[in-house]
């Protein structure tokens, strides 16, 4: 299996065992996002999830790449070439993606 099929295979998981209210508001508040912004992250989805939706939540936190596959799926967002550190602790100040609002 190539790296990228086992990528796929992993966030199609996550997205399976997912909160599946966690998943539609997820979706929801992505689209409100992208209308908001031009450019957007994951850490920004979370930090208006933690917002607005505080008591909503999933065990796999790996869903929210399947939350902005299907953002883009659906031509909400476009991915550019650009990273971000990631804000939040858990990542560690890894690289995170900027996504582009096609909204």
């Amino acid at each position: 299996m190539k790296i990228a099929e086992i990528t796929d295979e992993a966030i199609a998981r996550s997205y399976r065992n997912a909160d599946p209210d966690w998943l539609r508001i997820a979706f929801t508040e992505g689209i409100q996002l992208a209308m908001d912004d031009n450019e957007i992250t994951s850490d920004d989805l979370w930090e208006r999830m933690e917002e607005h939706h505080p008591d909503v939540k999933t065990h796999d936190h790996r869903a929210m790449g399947a939350v902005m596959r299907k953002l883009k799926a659906e031509q909400a967002i476009r991915p550019t070439t650009l990273y971000r550190q990631s804000r939040r602790p858990s990542r560690h100040g890894a690289p995170i993606r900027v996504w582009r609002s096609m909204l």
